[in-house]
């Protein structure tokens, strides 16, 4: 009896220690999730998938987007190498238009990590197949780092995600706001990143004054007669590698009125590569550090 007495406490207090350490995430939506342990998941956004693995928590993903590819440029950075053979090993899903639901299901997943930008009809899919939809914020520059924390949260990395996003922090943030700027623009192609975009905000963070916050919108596709009046200093290219750029740079020089800009004119055209820029995860760390060095050889 004295035995399976003994036996009996044990249980209850292993069973309360398992209750204790059970907690609660909410979402931007402010829904809230309870859970007994980090949680399997699947995610469609290459973002949210990148920075599960960067928070050391790849082992609670299941699945990740058909778009999800950790850049060669990135591989030597401390941890870089990690990120990229954690995602390789993940079970490929799909994308928000063409989601493999079946192999979703297959996989099991407790939960979706998606934005809270995701279409309706994609919430409402995942929720009937019985598979909650965690949101995180949309894309943008100060979500990056609120976006990492709530991931380690999320998966029991509370300690590393709030590292990680006060890296992020130190790394995007206006250092100088007072500074003379460099007016520049950063295209993607034809359209240039306006100030509501991360790469835009990114762009007048690391010191220049985005001339593309003067349109209004996001991505601006400018007009010749914007080109004209605004008098860029610096131009941007987003390039997948150093030939792209100087195809891109060409056209531009080539151009009756872009080289007619003080950029073209001064050779004040950069490359930054889209392995660096083209995703709102982590990596932005490092389209910072690029973005620095172009704004240091301008002064202070």
């Amino acid at each position: 009896m004295k035995i399976l007495g003994t036996l009996a406490t044990l249980f209850l207090l292993f069973a309360s220690l398992g209750r204790l350490a059970a907690y609660d995430v909410c979402d931007v939506s402010g829904r809230k999730f309870s859970f007994e342990t980090p949680p399997k998941a699947i995610t469609l956004t290459p973002a949210m998938s990148e920075t599960i693995c960067a928070v050391g928590a790849g082992e609670y993903l299941l699945g990740v987007s058909k778009f999800c590819k950790y850049p060669e440029i990135l591989a030597g950075t401390p941890g870089g190498a990690a990120i990229a053979e954690c995602l390789a090993q993940k079970e490929v899903v799909g994308g928000f238009v063409d989601a493999n639901y079946e192999k979703i299901l297959s996989l099991r997943p407790q939960i979706a990590v998606l934005q809270n930008t995701t279409a309706d009809f994609l919430l409402k899919k995942f929720e009937s197949l019985g598979i909650r939809v965690f949101l995180l914020h949309p894309d943008g520059l100060e979500n990056i780092a609120k976006n990492t924390e709530i991931i380690g949260e999320l998966f029991g990395k509370a300690k590393e995600g709030a590292s990680l996003a006060k890296k992020i922090r130190e790394q995007t943030a206006d250092l100088n706001p007072a500074q003379a700027r460099p007016r520049a623009i950063f295209l993607f192609d034809n359209m240039a990143a306006g100030i509501d975009t991360y790469a835009g905000q990114l762009l007048q963070n690391c010191g220049f004054y985005n001339i593309a916050r003067n349109t209004k919108a996001a991505w601006a596709v400018l007009s010749r007669e914007f080109v004209l009046a605004s008098k860029p200093e610096v131009l941007i290219l987003q390039a997948d590698d150093e030939a792209d750029f100087e195809r891109k740079k060409s056209i531009i020089l080539r151009d009756r009125i872009w080289s007619k800009t003080p950029a073209a004119k001064n050779g004040k055209i950069y490359f930054i590569p889209t392995g660096l820029i083209i995703t709102p995860s982590p990596r932005v760390i490092y389209a910072a550090r690029h973005l620095r060095k172009i704004r240091a050889e301008f002064g202070d």
